[in-house]
Formats: structure tokens, sequence, C-alpha cells
């Protein structure tokens, strides 16, 4: 036998045992109405050899000194049929409050963006769109602190410690209610006076 052969045989007979013990499970949960229903008529017939080196190999060729198994059918379950509606009612419900606001960003200090600052001072400018709706205001918290409330897209901090802040934005309603919101990272360098 070629090399070819060889291997053909052998990938065919790891199949054959993988669907002679998928085979031997489904049996083993069957009920006793399958079990009827699994006659001869329905089994495939497959040969066990155990050749020489001790490998073993199935094939749906008799051969000499093969053994004979009978393989009952896999149990499979159809596919559920999906039915898409492709007709959709428009909705009756109004869209979630953050829906109105397509983009919020911090611009500036990009996220994960590194700086030099003498004095700590720092502009944050905001992007929105669209506009802030009539009593909407941007609230901005430097590491979990509120430091500002307002309309205008470009806040200052004041005197910003060296190191890793986080900034968060949101954008609240009249009720202080969260509407949407988005974070960004940075890093401040400062001169250390010694």
């Amino acid at each position: 036998m070629t090399m070819a052969a060889n291997t053909r045989q052998v990938v065919l007979g790891i199949l054959l045992g993988v669907l002679v013990f998928i085979s031997g499970i489904s049996l083993l949960f069957a009920d006793e109405n399958n079990r009827k229903m699994n006659t001869s008529k329905n089994t495939t017939t497959v040969y066990k050899v155990v050749n020489p080196d001790g490998s073993i190999s199935f094939s749906d060729l008799p051969q000499d000194d093969a053994q004979q198994i009978e393989v009952a059918p896999v149990t499979t379950i159809p596919a559920i049929e999906i039915k898409q509606n492709l007709q959709l009612s428009p909705s009756t419900t109004s869209p979630p409050p953050g829906a109105y606001y397509q983009e919020l960003a911090i611009s500036y200090p990009t996220n994960g963006a590194a700086f030099y600052s003498g004095n700590g001072n720092i502009p944050v400018n905001v992007t929105v769109r669209p506009e802030l709706k009539q009593g909407d205001t941007f609230v901005l918290l430097l590491d979990g602190q509120v430091m500002a409330t307002q309309r205008d897209m470009v806040f200052n901090l004041k005197q910003v410690d060296r190191g890793t802040h986080t900034l968060i934005l949101k954008i609240v309603d009249l009720s202080k209610q969260t509407i949407k919101s988005t974070a960004s990272e940075f890093t401040l360098h400062r001169p250390s006076i010694q």
C-alpha cells in the first residue's frame, strides 16, 4: 500500500470510529420506540480490521479477518425554520433618551494621551452631535469628582496633579438623569520642584 492509501484508510477508520461512538451514545439515550425502529434495514455495515501492528482501521468494504459491525443511524434534529418579518411596523414607543445624541466624545485630551503641562492647567474639548437640546448640560468628572457643569464645549481644568487621570463626560437632563456618557484617560507630566 502507498502512504496516501494508508493515510486515507486511517482517516476513514477514525471517522467511522467516531460514527460508531456517536451511534452508541444515541442508542444509550434513545427510548424503546427508537430502539425498535433501528432494525437491521436501517443500519450501515462497516468492517473493523486489527492490523498486525495493532492499529485499527474501519472500511465499508469487506476484507479478510474483518469484524462486521452494524452501525445504527445517527439521530439528527432538523434545523428550525426562522421566519423573518419583512414588513416591520413603526415603533409606537419613544426612543431611549440617549438616542437623540449620535456622537459624544472628549476630543482633547484624547484617550491614552500623555503630555506636559507646567502649571497643570488643561483645556478639555468636547464634541457632541447634534447640539445640546434645551435644558441638557454637560457634567465633567475628573477621577470621579465633578469639576464643572456647563453647556459650553470647552472646559478648563486648573492645577491638575501629575499622573494618570480619568475624565468622564456626561450629558444630563433637567432632572439630573444621565442621558449619554463617555470616558477618556490621559497622563499628565509636570516638572517637580526639588
